[in-house]
């Protein structure tokens, strides 16, 4: 395989180099006998499983007696690298004296293609004459190594996915319409899609009644068993109705066999939304109520609601609190290190211990091993506040684990609690955590622990009205 110290070396004679692996930029056009070149891009970046075109323009000052052939590759004629192949279209040109024609160079990076910098040439001849241009390929990340689109003739939504440890991907998905040959039950179902490494559809289930069902969270465990979670305004197979809407969990096999399902709730409107699995194979999942679950008193519209269930569907116990606002959680992660839940969502009030923050604030509380509440706390600016999702950022060898969370900011930047960026009121900065940070001590200064925020990554988007805090917090909150 040529790589490109290689490559430029073998350049030099065609002045693009100054010395081996001291690079300059092409230039995007050069001509030689009466014969002009030009492309439209010398230095481009490609992603394995994309493909790409550019521009090729030939121009001629005299006459010629054939068509303009063209060429490219590496300038001794060695063969191209695995994964990469190229086509012009038009593959020949017949060019008059004065007139400039074009052509489109495709160039198409298989998956398999190794990720480095290359240096090629694109080339033109006829009559004897012949001009060059040096272009430099840049093979960088990993593009996407297959992809599906989804849908019906209705509406369709993807709400989660979750991979297994054989690479397999599931996929929750909430169609009004028939999926995979599963006749639409009501309004919404909810269905489960399995694809192998490959991106071949293994399987489909679906769980429905006759009126709306929506899956909201999907994960898998320890043994590649399924677990979702989401909310019925009817009565799914073999259950009873509580009220109005009520939550499910539902467990399928890998091979796409409903386990079990059970919808729990109260006399009034329920919701689940995430769910996590421990290594003991102990699921949480959580959501709202605006009833009264369990031991619990409801004391506000909406409070905050957790129930722990077994792996044969038996509930073990159930958290609510709330404020006399309205208060949801979005989502939960189990730390089977610290024997931890932790759970994120929204609070328009103030919850137990928790001190406000603004008009509505994100939270994050725990959950200990006996199912019993820990610590709760309020995230947030003087605006509304909430915490959507929740990141595991590990532990290495030795060390001690922090936690990261996604906060959606709409308040004034400078009400946040911690370091952030604000993009005013025309951003939506979207957070990607690219890079595991650890601490030496689990309870670290308030100055180490802001220092560590410059570790990650962030990824941003044009959005409309909001902005993003990360705030990493530690296992003893």
């Amino acid at each position: 395989m040529r790589l490109l110290p290689i490559g430029l070396c073998l350049l030099s004679a065609l002045g693009t180099v100054t010395a081996c692996g001291t690079q300059r930029p092409p230039s995007p056009e050069q001509v030689a006998g009466g014969l002009s070149l030009k492309l439209s891009a010398s230095d481009v970046t490609i992603q394995p499983g994309i493909s790409l075109n550019l521009t090729v323009k030939v121009k001629t000052t005299t006459a010629l007696s054939s068509p303009v052939q063209l060429s490219f590759g590496y300038p001794d004629g060695m063969p191209l690298p695995n994964g990469l192949t190229y086509s012009f279209d038009p593959s020949q040109l017949t060019v008059q004296a004065g007139q400039e024609v074009q052509t489109t160079l495709r160039l198409a990076a298989d998956p398999s293609i190794k990720v480095t910098d290359y240096a090629f040439v694109v080339t033109v001849r006829c009559d004897g004459k012949e001009a060059s241009i040096p272009m430099i390929l840049r093979v960088a990340g990993i593009g996407p190594q297959w992809e599906r689109q989804i849908g019906t003739a209705q509406t369709d939504t993807i709400s989660a996915m979750a991979t297994d440890s054989q690479g397999n991907l599931y996929v929750a998905m909430n169609s009004t319409g028939t999926v995979d040959g599963k006749t639409n039950q009501g309004d919404y179902d909810g269905y489960l899609l399995a694809y192998s490494p490959s991106g071949s559809l293994r399987w489909t289930a679906q769980l429905a009644s006759n009126k709306t069902d929506y899956i909201s969270g999907l994960t898998v465990d320890g043994t590649d068993t399924l677990w979702v979670s989401g909310y019925t305004f009817g009565v799914l197979p073999g259950q009873m109705p509580q009220g109005r809407t009520d939550g499910f969990v539902a467990r399928f096999s890998q091979a796409g066999q409903r386990l079990w399902v059970k919808q729990l709730g109260t006399s009034e409107i329920d919701k689940l939304m995430g769910v996590a699995v421990s290594s003991q194979g102990i699921a949480t999942v959580v959501g709202s109520t605006e009833g009264s679950y369990g031991g619990g008193a409801n004391i506000g519209f909406s409070d905050i609601w957790a129930v722990r269930i077994d792996g044969g569907g038996n509930e073990l116990s159930s958290v609510q609190i709330g404020s006399d606002q309205i208060d949801y959680a979005n989502a939960v992660a189990v730390d089977d290190k610290l024997q931890l839940t932790y759970v994120v969502g929204a609070t328009a009030g103030v919850l137990p211990t928790g001190i406000s923050q603004g008009l509505q604030d994100g939270f994050v509380m725990t959950i200990d091993a006996s199912g019993k509440l820990g610590w709760v706390r309020h995230v947030g600016s003087a605006g509304n506040d909430e915490l959507l999702a929740r990141g595991h950022l590990g532990a290495h060898q030795q060390v001690e684990d922090l936690r990261g969370a996604f906060s959606i900011i709409c308040g004034d930047p400078a009400q946040s609690p911690v370091p952030r960026i604000h993009g005013g009121l025309s951003q939506l900065i979207s957070v990607h955590f690219t890079q595991t940070f650890v601490a030496l001590n689990r309870v670290l200064p308030a100055h180490t622990l802001l220092a560590q925020l410059s570790k990650f990554s962030l990824q941003f988007r044009i959005g409309i009205g909001v902005d993003v805090l990360v705030h990493p917090l530690l296992g003893v909150g």
